[in-house]
């Protein structure tokens, strides 16, 4: 069990104060330590670990240039942040050796700015066909993305989910502050994710907190395998290829949880 928070007040919402350790050098004028990199932790394997009290949990901050290749395995743990439960940014891919999180509890704590209970951001400067990231029977839960690209980056991400369940908590109303999607996408950067047996719940499937963006599929491109459910605010769509799940003649479908 690790514990990152303040050891008197508790959770450290900070920025850079993760679990893993990353800092960038002048990020604001507290960041006055060199800038230090989680390539350190280039193909570990963390296993039975829960984590929480940091701005994130088990998340992988690569913030060498030019972007290196990175990859790591998370499996069996619990991991809870404040921007993120998980994931990776600034890296690129080695061929067929994703960055895996397996049978893990991803969970983020808030809905400002690019957070998320799992954050990719790959560097590549074109699309690629190999997968920077794969997701594979996870519970990724947040208050308003279940996955979030990280944005400001004009670069190219490549996700697989699989077997997993993604919850977004905020269904508020249209005219209050609605969940920016359970997968969430920005005006710059690209995402392709491949979307397989999951269950997802929120307000509306895909999304963006920019104001403007209106096109669900301008940066964001997704396939559909298997059975996807989705359970979503009344008034949104259902993408296609995915089921809505709903109420029949009065009979409820069942719909098993694992948390």
């Amino acid at each position: 069990m690790i514990d990152s928070g303040d050891p008197e007040k508790g959770f450290k919402s900070y920025d850079f104060w993760g679990t893993i350790r990353a800092t960038l050098k002048g990020w604001s004028a507290e960041h006055t330590n060199e800038t230090f990199s989680s390539l350190i932790c280039d193909r570990w394997i963390f296993r039975d670990l829960y984590v929480s009290g940091a701005d994130a949990g088990l998340f992988f901050a690569i913030l060498d240039e030019p972007a290196p290749e990175f990859s790591v395995i998370v499996e069996d743990c619990v991991s809870i942040g404040r921007a993120f439960g998980g994931g990776v940014s600034g890296h690129v891919c080695r061929k067929d050796e994703p960055v895996v999180y397996r049978r893990t509890y991803l969970m983020s704590v808030d809905w400002w700015g690019d957070a998320g209970a799992a954050l990719i951001r790959a560097h590549h400067r074109q699309a690629c066909e190999y997968y920077d990231m794969v997701i594979d029977d996870c519970t990724l839960i947040g208050p308003d993305n279940a996955v979030q690209l990280g944005f400001g980056f004009d670069v190219y991400s490549n996700l697989k989910i699989k077997n997993s369940r993604l919850i977004v908590t905020n269904f508020s109303q249209p005219a209050g502050t609605p969940s920016s999607g359970i997968i969430s996408a920005g005006k710059e950067g690209s995402l392709h994710i491949d979307i397989e047996d999951c269950k997802l719940m929120g307000y509306k499937v895909f999304g963006s907190q920019l104001a403007n963006y209106v096109s669900q599929k301008s940066n964001l491109s997704f396939t559909v395998s298997g059975k996807v459910c989705a359970y979503v605010q009344y008034q949104q769509v259902v993408p296609e290829g995915m089921v809505r799940l709903w109420q029949l003649a009065g009979r409820t479908i069942q719909f098993n949880w694992k948390v």
